[in-house]
């Protein structure tokens, strides 16, 4: 009798470890199932992560031929500047020279006006003195009219004058057009 009250016992705690084995069993199921969907959850990222990270790479590599890109334009940019910078040195210095030039003609025309004056007043006092009897047209001061030949002139173009013109000279002129003999025609 003690011994099927013992085999009893031990089969209750037999039954009662086999239980919790199937308990335990049944929770490492859940557990291994939850640690799986972990796992492909965690892939899945993996793969997202490495995904990104392939695209961040692409960029990146294309980042870099656009620097490249950019770099060689900027040093094709710095090469035309300084071409630029070049040209517009050397216009400075030529504007410079111009001007310079400019100032120098400018002074050479004061000087020539200067000598120009004084020549015209050195002929207006030798014109008084040699040949008084002879004014200068002010509107033409290059030339000058004597009172004489300019009447002469007018009275014989006059419809007043009946005389009519006479007989022209060796140089086919009527002698009331050829002036003053002392002066020169301009």
């Amino acid at each position: 009798y003690t011994n099927l009250k013992a085999t009893r016992q031990n089969l209750a705690e037999t039954n009662s470890v086999a239980l919790r084995i199937h308990e335990d069993h049944k929770n490492t199921k859940a557990q291994l199932l939850a640690t799986q969907e972990g796992v492909k959850k965690c892939a899945g990222h993996v793969k997202q992560v490495h995904e990104g990270l392939e695209n961040t790479v692409t960029k990146l590599h294309n980042n870099i031929e656009q620097a490249q890109k950019t770099h060689a334009g900027l040093i094709q940019a710095r090469a035309v500047l300084d071409k630029t910078r070049a040209q517009v040195t050397g216009l400075n210095e030529a504007h410079e020279v111009v001007t310079a030039t400019t100032m120098n003609l400018q002074a050479r025309l004061d000087d020539t006006h200067a000598t120009v004056q004084s020549v015209k007043a050195g002929l207006r006092d030798t014109n008084s003195v040699v040949l008084p009897n002879l004014r200068m047209d002010l509107t033409r001061p290059w030339s000058q009219l004597s009172e004489n030949s300019t009447h002469r002139k007018l009275v014989a173009k006059s419809p007043l004058n009946k005389s009519g013109p006479t007989s022209p000279d060796m140089f086919g002129m009527l002698e009331s057009e050829q002036g003053d003999p002392f002066m020169s025609s301009s």
